[in-house]
């Protein structure tokens, strides 16, 4: 039984240095207000948090696409990246339609890109590369919960972000998914790990050749 104990332990150690990770994304992270006229960045990564199947964003997802258009109006970021996929066939994609309300918010249309075929932030990070591929520095958005995840995935499919920002540093509720803070610092232990194991997988089955759309699947 003395190897149970010693993974017991080691799942403890790994759970605890997750959930430091994710704070420390959390707490280290300045708001993207922060950046107001600095004009560092060549384009901010929105990230997507969510949205209804008949199209209606959550409200994790405006907070995250209004943090990104103040970096654009004040000349933090020249140009606006948006990525989130579908949740129902037929329907609209997370990242057009968070490029609608950035546009509806004041942003050119030609300041804007977007991606709409991810379901997940390794997605987010792997579809968004074509898109972001020569381009200048940029800067992720997204919540300060969520920021260590993201990093690394956009780390992991590789482009390195040059710096991020939170929209909040912890999810406000929303009444849509009923997440708070807690729930959601839960969510990202979990996925934390889920995400390493999912992207080492999506590795070695692509150093082994695997195409087509159940090596996709993998990151879903």
């Amino acid at each position: 039984m003395r190897w149970l104990h010693s993974a017991f332990r080691l799942a403890v150690w790994a759970g605890l240095a997750s959930v430091l990770c994710i704070l420390a994304g959390a707490l280290l992270s300045p708001p993207c207000t922060g950046y107001a006229a600095r004009g560092d960045f060549d384009v901010a990564v929105v990230l997507g948090a969510g949205m209804a199947p008949g199209g209606r964003l959550y409200r994790s997802s405006l907070d995250r696409i209004a943090a990104g258009v103040a970096l654009y109006e004040s000349g933090g970021a020249r140009s606006l990246h948006m990525t989130g996929g579908i949740t129902r066939n037929g329907g609209p994609s997370a990242g057009a339609q968070m490029a609608r309300a950035a546009i509806s918010m004041g942003v050119p249309a030609q300041a804007i890109t977007h991606e709409g075929a991810s379901y997940s932030t390794l997605q987010n990070a792997l579809f968004s590369k074509p898109m972001l591929a020569g381009r200048g520095g940029f800067v992720l958005v997204t919540e300060g919960l969520h920021l260590s995840r993201s990093y690394l995935s956009f780390w992991w499919a590789g482009i390195r972000p040059a710096s991020l920002c939170h929209s909040s540093r912890f999810r406000v509720p929303d009444p849509d998914t009923r997440m708070g803070a807690v729930g959601m610092l839960v969510r990202e232990v979990l996925a934390f790990w889920f995400n390493a194991a999912r992207a080492s997988a999506w590795s070695v089955a692509t150093l082994a050749g695997a195409q087509g759309p159940g090596l996709d699947a993998i990151l879903e």
